[in-house]
């Protein structure tokens, strides 16, 4: 199962939404559970897809731990939650220009996080394709996330 969020902010984040919704109709077989926060979708939906606004806390950790492969905002509590089951992880960062957030500080995480190997990075369809089509051994992460990582995280993430 892949799962898709977009967190929980006022802001809309179609172009996240309609890539994932493109790419589940080209993989009918693989299964898309989507939360999709403000967006209101007027695309036809997938059968192989079930979207809805928003999960309780408890939902999204279920689905985090039971997805293969979760492709995510660059929020900082959706990648702690995937880091720290091993599940893997990309992350397409929203950006201002686009009106998908205030600032452009998911972009500087997804840097800091890609250029250490903890995260894959989406700029486009096609990378979010190679990830979806990947088996899930190769996109799991290896690595146990310790307090200290989640702390150099956040002290990263308060200094932008």
């Amino acid at each position: 199962m892949i799962f898709i969020t977009v967190g929980t902010t006022k802001y809309a984040f179609p172009r996240l939404i309609d890539t994932v919704l493109i790419l589940a109709e080209k993989y009918p077989r693989r299964s898309f559970v989507i939360q999709s926060g403000t967006y209101i979708c007027s695309s036809i939906i997938p059968l192989n897809v079930l979207i809805q606004s928003y999960f309780s806390f408890e939902q999204t950790r279920d689905y985090i731990n039971i997805s293969t492969h979760i492709i995510a905002h660059c929020g900082f509590g959706t990648i702690i939650q995937a880091l720290t089951v091993g599940s893997g992880l990309q992350v397409l960062p929203r950006k201002k220009i686009l009106g998908e957030h205030a600032n452009d500080h998911q972009l500087q995480l997804a840097k800091y996080l890609g250029n250490r190997k903890l995260v894959k990075v989406a700029k486009n369809l096609y990378d979010m394709e190679i990830f979806i089509a990947s088996k899930p051994s190769n996109v799991k992460t290896s690595f146990k996330l310790d307090q200290r990582l989640i702390n150099q995280l956040q002290m990263f993430t308060d200094s932008i």
